[in-house]
């Protein structure tokens, strides 16, 4: 019988514990979300995020990572600012998790078809499965923000910027489409835009230094002058961090 949907009832974390248990013992991810999505919806496992035990978040996050979705970025982004540092970090692997399938059928596929691309170095080919993928899925953030990256590794800044601002849009929490669009602005030379954006990122996720020291070289170039070389941009765009 389906388990109805009316009155979400707190989860007992001592039971979420015990559910969860054969699935992270085995290392498999598809038991673990089985075992739990025959129990609980996403939503009432996002109630564990605030639990006083740091294993019970840490738990509840990877749970999210696995079966969570777009429902579950807000209160996961929330975690990005936890005092411990490993809560911290699942939070950011549940977020990029969600975002990557952010989108089914065909146009998985072929966003699945331009990060395998993507991971060649095959920028053009990319940014076309990007755009296919963006066909089938018109809201898919994170196909905006993959196919920024294309093309900021194709040296296409202002084409990256349209991206970046889209997957933004899209997904206000998106932590690495606004630092890779303080990348791209760094490229441009618009230092001040740069800031911002990079600022917008620490905002969202406290613990990236390399944007820390992105903003640090900023200010200090907008100190002393108003104009000279650009900026480098802070760190290899490369994968899910920046």
């Amino acid at each position: 019988m389906p388990r109805l949907e009316c009155i979400a009832v707190p989860i007992n974390a001592t039971h979420f514990l015990a559910a969860i248990k054969p699935g992270l013992s085995s290392g498999k991810a598809s038991e673990l979300a089985e075992a739990v999505g025959e129990r609980w919806t996403p939503r009432e496992v996002a109630s564990l995020l605030g639990h006083r035990d740091a294993d019970v978040r840490c738990c509840a996050t990877l749970t999210l990572g696995l079966i969570g979705d777009e429902t579950a970025i807000g209160p996961l982004s929330r975690l990005l600012h936890d005092d411990d540092p490993q809560v911290h970090q699942m939070a950011e692997h549940a977020m990029w998790s969600i975002w990557f399938r952010g989108c089914g059928g065909s146009g998985l596929e072929a966003f699945e078809r331009g990060t395998q691309l993507m991971a060649e170095e095959r920028y053009d080919p990319a940014i076309h499965a990007f755009g296919e993928a963006l066909e089938s899925c018109p809201e898919f953030a994170e196909a905006y923000n993959q196919r920024g990256m294309a093309h900021f590794f194709a040296g296409r800044y202002e084409q990256s910027v349209g991206d970046c601002r889209r997957a933004l849009k899209l997904m206000p929490a998106h932590f690495g489409a606004a630092a890779g669009l303080g990348h791209c602005l760094c490229h441009l030379g618009d230092l001040p835009g740069a800031r911002i954006a990079y600022r917008k990122a620490l905002d969202i996720n406290p613990r990236m230094p390399a944007i820390q020291a992105a903003i640090d070289r900023i200010d200090a170039k907008l100190q002393n002058t108003k104009t000279g070389p650009k900026v480098a941009a802070a760190s290899p765009w490369r994968g899910r961090g920046n």
